[in-house]
């Protein structure tokens, strides 16, 4: 199970890191931009040698023992000061962000080096790939780099989870609100993984052994990551998934209008703005979508009047097929009864239009379905 969610968030934090590299192109001088793209390559980094193919084969190139291992805690606390700029900048004016992300940074670089120095001092005498953690916390007088990334996880996610909670709340974005609510609860995930590995200090030399515990461990360390990532991340792409979103019901609120617009359409065409395009044709059309959409509303408005005007005999010249036409009125007249706006006020906006049409339209395919 460990290998398995080793690999998944593998592949979000490559996914992740791959689109914001290609967006980092253009946008070069963007410190924000680059300290996510290094928070996330340091993420999906840090999975990435725990792999055990890649795991054995850093070892033999390396010729260090489990040097894959300290690899993966570079990355993470790599990938922990990463996360202090983010933060910084997101919950100060630049001005403090920057002094207090300099204090961060000093800390964080004195740990990192700290942490490799003792690794390099106190280097294991045999290579434990599943294990690695546990084994030496009965011995940590031979690994007090564990307690360095141990305690600097704690601290580090401590402050995340913090700032998270205290600024989500008060947030003027939405997307940035959500993000840092994401990141939160990532962080609080992330705060049992390393509650429990003080658990192991404490336990390793008592003689206890929590090994029983490692799939909780993992589980809480490796979602709590994903979520973490996730959270970065929704700032900057939160406005692409909400007009993702948008795309997505404009186009299925425009093939839905099909049948109603193009029975108006067949009875009054001079209202379209072009040639009736089949269903395939009309399934086919991606872009835009909000133009078509008004445009599709606008010309059932447009015919459903012309109609109307035909049938009483205002118009300056009615469809052909007036008895079709008022077979036709009649059956949106109905539908509009079946749906229930046959009262329904003029002052819509253009949300309600979208309503009042929709409803239309299944209620009119119903008609059609009674009238076959």
């Amino acid at each position: 199970m460990t290998d398995a969610l080793h690999l998944t968030c593998l592949m979000v934090g490559g996914t992740v890191f791959l689109c914001r590299a290609w967006v980092l192109v253009s946008r070069a001088r963007d410190t924000v931009a680059v300290a996510l793209c290094v928070y996330v390559g340091l993420s999906a980094l840090s999975y990435l040698v725990l792999l055990p193919p890649v795991y054995v084969s850093i070892d033999r190139w390396t010729g260090l023992r489990n040097g894959a291992g300290m690899g993966s805690g570079v990355s993470v606390l790599g990938l922990t000061v990463a996360q202090q700029y983010l933060l910084m900048h997101w919950t100060y004016p630049r001005s403090v962000a920057r002094r207090r992300f300099r204090r961060r940074l000093a800390l964080g670089l004195i740990v990192i080096v700290t942490y490799v120095v003792s690794f390099l001092v106190f280097a294991p005498r045999q290579e434990r790939f599943h294990d690695f953690y546990l084994e030496y916390t009965h011995r940590l007088f031979q690994a007090p780099y564990l307690v360095i990334y141990t305690l600097a996880c704690l601290g580090g996610q401590a402050d995340v989870v913090r700032h998270c909670w205290r600024y989500a709340a008060v947030s003027r974005g939405t997307w940035l609100r959500r993000g840092m609510m994401t990141t939160a609860v990532g962080g609080m995930l992330i705060l049992g993984y390393a509650i429990m590995r003080v658990a192991d200090l404490v336990a390793g030399p008592l003689g206890y052994d929590l090994r029983g515990m490692e799939p909780v461990v993992w589980l809480c360390g490796d979602i709590g990551s994903a979520l973490s990532l996730i959270g970065w991340v929704l700032p900057t792409m939160g406005e692409r998934l909400s007009a993702a979103a948008r795309w997505v019901r404009a186009y299925r609120i425009h093939a839905h209008l099909y049948p109603l617009w193009r029975a108006l359409q067949e009875e009054v065409p001079g209202v379209a703005l072009g040639p009736q395009p089949s269903r395939l044709a009309d399934r086919l059309r991606v872009r835009r979508m909000d133009f078509w959409l008004h445009r599709r509303v606008i010309e059932i408005h447009d015919a459903r009047r012309a109609l109307h005007l035909a049938s009483a005999g205002d118009g300056p010249g009615g469809p052909p097929g007036r008895e079709r036409g008022s077979a036709l009125l009649a059956a949106l007249r109905r539908a509009d009864e079946r749906a229930g706006f046959a009262s329904s006020p003029r002052d819509r906006d253009f949300d309600g239009e979208v309503e009042l049409l929709t409803g239309l339209a299944k209620a009119f395919l119903a008609e059609r379905r009674v009238a076959s």
